[in-house]
């Protein structure tokens, strides 16, 4: 089974940090590339896996698939307009 700790370094191997954004029972981490990357399994910057606390299946299921989908690999971002890229500074007021 998948842990934590073995996704946290397969992102971390593709310049990437895991983000615990969880909330009550309710578990969500994101793992999230730096600009000009992005995950080749859904072409954005961020892969997300989500679970209940107390749902052991769920949560294997999840850890599992993250980690396959980290297993596809980082590509370069191409678009020249990406805001997670190009932050686009709001004008002063």
């Amino acid at each position: 089974m998948a842990t934590l700790q073995q996704i946290r370094k397969a992102v971390e191997k593709h310049g990437g940090t895991l983000t615990d954004s969880s909330a009550g029972r309710y578990k969500v981490f994101h793992a999230d590339l730096p600009p000009g990357k992005c995950w080749y399994a859904n072409g954005l910057h961020v892969l997300t896996m989500e679970w209940r606390a107390g749902e052991p299946e769920y949560r294997k299921e999840s850890l599992e698939d993250i980690l396959e989908r980290i297993g596809y690999g980082v590509g370069t971002c191409g678009d020249d307009e990406c805001e997670w890229c190009h932050p686009v500074e709001e004008a002063a007021q």
